[in-house]
């Protein structure tokens, strides 16, 4: 057995592990839990384990930031350039970092690269355990920060992929959690105003929680503040590598706010395009759904941010996300760690164990399969590519049907509360 495919079978032992433990914990509910310096600390070894035994993360885009680092270092501007780096600036700076210690300290690029988001998951926990203690007994917070640091999803993603989601969600949930609970302190809306501008200027779709923060606030007064601290963010980013690199402004707002996976490899796109690459013929039906799924999508997340205006953040954001993951031809596998602390914040267990389940399901056939490993090694050197990429596309189907699933419910118990406001708490309680 070579080193690398030693790696790939004892990192994928470690998923199954974390997995049953995962479903354990949903399922036993144990009494008896380790503290919260524990929790953190297990977290911690369970995603940067596998980061030092995997030596490797996801081809394309490892690939894609190594050459974003090393154009830069050069004096080259990556947004002026061919460079397939679809973001604001803001990891850029940890990719040259990453680069530098790589050279300077020793151990590899793609460690370095993931240490940043272990620790902003790994704080993500702490967050968790944090919200979850102003609400509930320290027995739940413990639970819910526990299935978070064992949950294989954001593990897959962080330690496994490489891809940054977790500083994003990090930032997220802090905008949520000092909204929340110290929005009466002095800076408290500042600071979480704050948090969500990095979070925007990290990836840009946490757009889509500055309504859901402006549609809760009391008066116009404290939403423009809002605003104008979480515009800063993102606008002090962008200003500072406009400096550095003069008329970049157009192109970097340009690809990142149209930054986004290809149609073709999620949900039903992933059907069109199998029916066109088995039978030649849908081409105007998957060019349509290609062209107009995403902007349908996004409409659906915005317009759901209306509606759910009496739940809490939290609520309307995880519903957001939904309807855009239902309804978008085109989402990245590093997207599905978004629900996972959500959900969690919302202790819905029940409508996770399934998440969670099929995701996992989903993620090691692609991981696995392809974006660990490439086209050529494995079961793409036996089975034709053109059947691998469709079997590929077509598993999708197993964490988006769950998530279309959840819509409905969703949408099923939130209509009933709105108009059968004396139901009974099970009833009317979020699916």
């Amino acid at each position: 057995m070579s080193v690398y495919a030693f790696q790939l079978v004892s990192t994928l032992a470690w998923v199954v592990g974390c997995t049953a433990v995962f479903f354990w914990l949903l399922w036993k509910r144990p009494s008896r839990l380790p503290g919260p310096v524990t929790i953190l600390l297990l977290a911690l070894f369970i995603r940067i384990v596998p980061a030092l035994v995997l030596q490797r993360g996801a081809l394309y885009e490892i690939g894609v930031f190594r050459l974003a680092a090393d154009t830069f270092r050069e004096g080259q501007n990556i947004y002026h350039l061919p460079v397939a780096h679809p973001y604001l600036p803001m990891q850029l700076y940890w990719f040259i970092a990453a680069d530098w210690l790589t050279e300077n300290v020793g151990l590899f690029f793609e460690f370095w690269l993931k240490s940043s988001n272990i620790l902003a998951d790994v704080g993500i926990t702490w967050l968790l355990i944090r919200g979850l203690g102003h609400r509930y007994s320290p027995q739940i917070s413990r639970l819910g920060g526990l299935l978070y640091a064992v949950n294989p999803v954001t593990l897959m993603v962080v330690s496994y992929q490489g891809q940054f989601d977790a500083t994003t969600m990090f930032f997220v949930i802090l905008a949520g959690y000092l909204y929340e609970f110290y929005r009466q302190k002095p800076y408290g809306l500042s600071l979480s105003a704050a948090a969500l501008g990095l979070a925007i200027l990290n990836k840009t779709w946490p757009l889509l929680f500055l309504p859901i923060i402006l549609i809760r606030l009391t008066d116009w007064r404290t939403r423009l503040q809002y605003t104008a601290v979480s515009a800063f963010m993102p606008l002090a980013g962008i200003a500072f590598y406009e400096i550095l690199f003069p008329n970049s402004v157009y192109f970097m707002l340009r690809r990142g706010m149209s930054a986004g996976s290809i149609s073709g490899w999620w949900g039903y796109s992933a059907v069109s395009n199998a029916i066109i690459e088995l039978t030649g013929r849908g081409e105007t039906v998957h060019q349509w759904f290609s062209q107009y799924g995403k902007l349908i999508g996004r409409l659906a997340g915005f317009a759901t941010i209306y509606f759910t205006r009496k739940t809490s953040a939290a609520e309307a954001l995880l519903a957001a996300i939904l309807a855009m993951f239902a309804l978008v031809p085109n989402l990245g596998v590093q997207g599905l760690s978004w629900i996972v602390p959500l959900a969690i914040l919302l202790q819905l267990y029940r409508p996770l164990g399934w998440y969670v389940g099929a995701a996992s399901v989903y993620m090691v056939i692609a991981y696995w399969l392809l974006h660990l490993v490439g086209r050529g090694y494995g079961l793409y050197t036996i089975v034709p590519h053109l059947y691998m990429d469709v079997f590929i596309q077509l598993a999708s189907l197993t964490i988006w049907l769950v998530i279309v699933g959840w819509n409905w419910q969703w949408w099923r118990s939130h209509w009933q509360r709105s108009h059968y406001p004396l139901v009974s708490s099970r009833a009317a309680s979020p699916p």
